[in-house]
């Protein structure tokens, strides 16, 4: 829900909402980061597999170049991979 108002909030009130941003100190913003990154890495313990394979290309390249790139790569990776598996096991796709 939290997610949905700041996506909400960053596309209709973009101007306003940067004074507001601006106002919170840095700390508080690193804060909110630790707390996201440790609910993400409690559910990551729980993947195996080729999920976790998946996982791990996009965290990578996510790193190294940007979100939107390891985003849409893993995207990419996750639909070749399926439809690579259900072909190779006899599925129609």
């Amino acid at each position: 829900m939290e997610g949905m108002i700041e996506v909400g909030l960053g596309l209709f009130l973009f101007s306003s909402i940067v004074a507001l941003f601006r106002a919170f100190p840095e700390a508080i913003i690193g804060a909110m980061m630790v707390v996201a990154a440790a609910e993400l890495a409690r559910f990551s313990l729980k993947v195996r597999g080729r999920d976790l394979a998946l996982m791990l290309l996009t965290a990578v390249l996510s790193v190294l170049t940007n979100m939107a790139l390891g985003f849409a790569v893993g995207l990419a990776a996750h639909h070749l991979w399926s439809r690579f598996v259900r072909r190779g096991k006899g599925d129609v796709a």
